[in-house]
């Protein structure tokens, strides 16, 4: 009996236990729920997640000013992706610097800051791209970007993060790559207390026309990885593969503008010929190469040493040099202005700034072996003719650069008394680097910058040395309260 007693009261917990657990909602239906409550969310759609990181992943669109001087005006949606598991961990933001590709609604996909800490993962899609657009905004009229400003995406990061601190109240850090990074940067400077910490990756900051990352490629890239004398003869051979490449245009512009390499939904600026974009896309080919690293010098280096003393030879060589093209991203649907990343062009006509092309070395070199290459681009325009390859007239005469944002970075990463807790990550062959913020000598005492002496624009945290990372998660945890995984 008294084996009873003891197991009697036991079953009915059990079973009550269970009874519980069946009426309890899912950690999707409260997440789901919660967020219902935020009058800012319009919609909500379940995403279907599997990725083993997370219990659940959602789409949310939240309804945000268009002109936060405004804020009873006009509205538009902005576009939010939820990777979650619990809400009491701490939170990783992405501030996209563009449109939330598909790989953000594919199983398995995050970035790498909650492969590493026990964390929740949202992304916000960046204001006026794909199904955060405007709908008066288009590829042709200046009119309707007006209210694309660095500030009112701040505004908007602002926002949304502190609607989302309703359901996540434990700390949060904001992260962008490239244009990301930039843009964390700015929230970090207009608004410091949104997040607790800010880890922006290979930032740029550029003037409107800034040389910097054009004097690097031609004059460093390189030295910090294979030294000064090995990497000046690696610039020199990609000097001579871009001559190669002008000289045999003719040849090579027909195959990289067919269908295979130039998809039929591509669309040109009429005021520019097609030799006027080839030739200022092969330009780019050399700060695509320090950039992603895509080819190697090696292939380089190869191609240099193939023959042209027959035509099979000729040929061969020039079907070689179509392959280190596309694999290096040259591809000329690349320079077609109808694409989901056409408002960055936007930004950076108005305030991001560009970096500066030019064509001297490249002459140069070509000059130096006896060739010509006719580049199509007169002397003294060449920053014109760039501009012209996304943007229309009405847009280039009526989109006006405004400094502002730029000298504001540039004062307040040299505030000694700054409080913000940040990390800054960069990769010394990445050309953005070289037009990144001035950092003083002295940082402030929450400043932290990384610099990888061999990577580029693809650097990360797991780039570094295992006690480097190490440090670098330390600060993060401490900052956040948060556990490695």
């Amino acid at each position: 009996m008294k084996k009873k007693i003891f197991i009697i009261p036991a079953v009915a917990f059990l079973l009550t236990s269970l009874i519980s657990c069946s009426n309890k909602p899912s950690f999707e239906d409260e997440l789901i729920n919660r967020l219902s409550q935020i009058n800012s969310i319009k919609e909500i759609n379940k995403l279907g997640n599997n990725n083993p990181l997370f219990k659940c992943g959602v789409e949310v669109y939240f309804e945000v000013p268009l002109n936060w001087n405004e804020i009873e005006g006009e509205k538009i949606r902005q576009r939010v992706v939820i990777d979650a598991k619990s809400f009491d961990i701490p939170n990783v933001v992405e501030l996209q610097g563009y449109s939330l590709s598909a790989k953000y609604f594919n199983d398995g996909f995050t970035r790498e800051l909650p492969k590493l800490i026990n964390s929740n993962f949202i992304a916000i899609e960046h204001r006026f791209f794909d199904k955060s657009s405007y709908v008066n905004a288009n590829y042709d009229d200046a009119s309707g970007w007006e209210q694309l400003t660095v500030k009112n995406a701040a505004h908007d990061h602002n926002f949304i993060i502190s609607e989302l601190k309703k359901v996540f109240n434990k700390k949060w850090i904001a992260t962008g790559h490239s244009k990301g990074g930039y843009i964390t940067n700015t929230l970090a400077c207009l608004f410091p207390e949104t997040c607790d910490a800010y880890l922006p990756f290979v930032a740029p900051c550029l003037t409107q026309y800034d040389s910097r990352p054009s004097e690097f490629i031609n004059n460093e890239a390189g030295d910090s990885t294979h030294g000064k004398e090995q990497a000046k003869t690696y610039r020199d051979n990609i000097l001579k593969f871009q001559v190669f490449c002008y000289e045999h245009k003719n040849e090579i512009m027909p195959v990289l503008y067919s269908e295979k390499y130039c998809p039929k939904t591509s669309l040109f600026r009429d005021v520019l010929t097609k030799e006027n974009l080839y030739d200022i896309n092969l330009l780019d080919f050399s700060y695509g190469f320090w950039q992603y690293g895509y080819v190697d010098i090696k292939e380089i280096n190869d191609f240099l040493l193939l023959t042209e003393d027959t035509a099979d030879k000729l040929l061969n060589k020039i079907e070689t040099a179509v392959d280190i093209l596309i694999k290096n991203g040259g591809d000329m649907g690349s320079v077609s202005y109808n694409t989901t990343t056409f408002p960055y062009y936007v930004t950076a006509h108005k305030e991001m700034g560009n970096y500066a092309y030019n064509f001297s070395y490249v002459k140069a070199m070509a000059e130096s072996l006896g060739k010509d290459i006719n580049i199509s681009i007169p002397d003294g325009q060449v920053l014109d003719y760039a501009n012209k390859v996304y943007l229309s007239n009405d847009q280039i005469t009526n989109f006006n650069y405004d400094i502002t944002m730029y000298n504001e970075l540039t004062n307040w990463i040299k505030d000694t008394s700054l409080e913000t807790k940040i990390i800054m990550i960069n990769g010394q062959e990445d050309p953005w680097y070289h037009g990144s913020i001035n950092l003083p000598d002295t940082l402030p005492s929450n400043v932290k910058h990384y610099l990888h002496p061999t990577n580029n624009h693809r650097v990360q945290i797991s780039s570094f040395p295992e006690p480097t990372k190490n440090e670098i998660l330390g600060y993060i945890c401490n900052w956040l309260d948060a556990t490695l995984l």
